[in-house]
């Protein structure tokens, strides 16, 4: 199946720390609980990326996917199209900026309901999004 399992962390005022917001995140969910998930999703990611031999799996998905290279190939693997533009290696903040620009306007154009993820939150690396 092609769909990651559900995490449905209750939304929350920012916070200064991505721990302190995923344990806000959590809401009644234990903080275990919430890590279980997030383990559960990084190993759906992975099965989805062993599907091109030429990629390296995911560690964190704070850092592994800001640079949107890692995003944009999950989703041409999912979707089974090239998205446009991508740069790989990006050399700085705007490139890596336009990279998540490009994925989800992509993913918009394919009607995939993204909650309100922006290219700023997942440059961030807020797993809320």
């Amino acid at each position: 199946p092609n769909h990651p399992p559900a995490i449905q962390p209750k939304p929350t005022a920012k916070t200064s720390s991505n721990l302190e917001a995923s344990k806000q995140m959590s809401g009644s969910v234990s903080w275990l609980e919430w890590t279980q998930q997030l383990q559960a999703y990084i190993a759906w990611v992975n099965s989805q990326l062993r599907k091109r031999p030429d990629l390296k799996p995911v560690q964190d998905l704070r850092s592994d996917l800001q640079s949107g290279e890692v995003l944009a190939q999950l989703i041409e693997i999912i979707s089974g199209e090239k998205i446009a533009g991508i740069i790989y290696q990006p050399e700085s903040l705007q490139g890596m900026r336009e990279n998540l620009d490009r994925i989800l306007q992509f993913m918009a154009s394919k009607k995939i309901r993204m909650h309100q993820i922006t290219s700023k939150e997942i440059l961030e690396g807020n797993l809320k999004a």
